[in-house]
């Protein structure tokens, strides 16, 4: 498919952007740095990249504090999302024009509703999240950097907004090049993800629910996690093998979910799955949005359920691409579709690094979820055990699968 490059339009300071409640100064200069990153992928576009935007990645080296207990893994949350809020609310009041020019350079017709669907669901989790932090703030002693005023239940949105801006003006200056480093993410991540949206349900995935009986992972209680990888098998003795291994020995179940022509070429897989939850993940890696391409899904999803420790039948469509009657289909097989909320970026060419850093920030953002990985790459096997320990030490919970009771 070739790609038509249009030139980037620069959308205009609007009166509704300047109603938001930070410094002026503040909010231009990240949205100077959005409007950089914009015209960085006008040019990768033009070069024969296509729709593909760059991805969001953060050096975590430039927070200061520990992130080694619960109370530590909620302050570096509240900061976390403070910074994504300050991106996050100038989107959110965009006006429908400026709203487009925004997103037009990378989505031709851009779904309005679907990005405000967006915008009112990531709201909804942030106020959870807060909700969450002051419960838990409430029972223990305030830690010595922690220079926030605490919530009061219930949480209003004004109160998160008037919360970045005191963020903002009280800021330590220890955390200066954190805030730097935060403000580049942000603005890239919220270009993921409304991207997303703008073209959903046109083009389906992550980012918005289709059906009832979809999991995205976002509604999975606070500081639970699940680990998902995708694609595998690989050949025996590969990559597959030696992360199910590692997995074990973290005491971790995760949900894997295997493409049929990889199982096929592997043949019998034994129990490697035996402690682990299996689901499908189609035939072949292709969009599910054609019945020569998904008629399988629901029986094969019931079969490969019987490799794991569960019956229980998952399906997880490639690119998370589906449509209403694959989702029909698997309902009346007693089948659940089970995305994520959390994308590693594993399968590009983002090091294992720089993987480990973007999984910790959106974990401390989401602190909540479903996280997608590739058993086919070799990645995840090199980050988990740091990522395990910290998430551990914070008091965050990973694996335990337990998908039926967030319906």
């Amino acid at each position: 498919m070739k790609t038509r490059c249009k030139t980037s339009k620069t959308p205009k300071l609007t009166s509704k952007m300047r109603s938001i409640p930070m410094p002026s100064s503040v909010w231009k200069k990240s949205y100077i740095k959005a409007l950089v990153s914009f015209a960085l992928w006008g040019v990768l576009a033009c070069v024969g990249y296509g729709a593909k935007v760059e991805v969001a990645l953060i050096n975590r080296s430039a927070w200061v504090y520990p992130l080694n207990s619960p109370a530590s893994f909620d302050f570096a949350s509240k900061m976390e999302m403070l910074a994504f809020v300050r991106h996050f609310q100038a989107l959110q009041n965009l006006d429908d024009n400026a709203l487009k020019a925004y997103i037009q350079s990378k989505v031709k017709n851009p779904n309005l509703n679907s990005m405000r669907a967006y915008f009112a669901r990531m709201q909804t989790k942030i106020l959870t999240n807060f909700e969450a932090i002051t419960k838990a703030e409430h029972k223990r002693e305030k830690l010595p950097y922690d220079f926030l005023p605490t919530l009061k239940s219930p949480i209003k949105w004004r109160d998160v907004l008037h919360l970045s801006q005191y963020a903002t003006h009280k800021l330590p200056p220890e955390l200066t090049k954190w805030q730097e480093s935060a403000d580049v993410f942000y603005a890239q991540y919220l270009l993921e993800q409304v991207r997303l949206a703008a073209l959903f349900p046109n083009i389906t995935s992550e980012i918005l629910p289709l059906g009832e009986l979809e999991i995205l992972g976002d509604e999975l209680q606070d500081k639970h996690f699940i680990l998902t990888f995708d694609d595998g098998p690989t050949p025996k003795g590969g990559n597959t093998d030696r992360l199910i291994a590692l997995l074990e020995n973290l005491n971790i179940q995760a949900m894997f979910f295997v493409l049929g022509e990889n199982l096929n070429k592997r043949g019998d897989v034994g129990k490697l799955y035996a402690n682990m939850v299996v689901g499908y993940h189609g035939d072949v890696h292709k969009p599910h949005t054609k019945p020569e391409i998904y008629q399988n899904a629901p029986a094969q999803s019931q079969k490969v359920a019987t490799l794991g420790s569960t019956s229980k039948c998952y399906f997880r469509p490639p690119y998370g691409q589906r449509n209403l009657s694959l989702l029909q289909m698997l309902e009346n097989a007693g089948c659940k579709v089970v995305l994520w909320n959390l994308d590693s970026q594993d399968w590009g060419s983002i090091a294992p690094q720089a993987m480990l850093d973007r999984i910790i920030t959106l974990s401390l953002l989401w602190r909540s979820g479903i996280l997608l990985f590739h058993d086919v790459h070799t990645k995840s096997y090199d980050i988990l055990p740091h990522f395990v320990r910290t998430l551990r030490e914070c008091g965050v919970k990973l694996g335990e699968i337990t998908l039926e009771k967030i319906q």
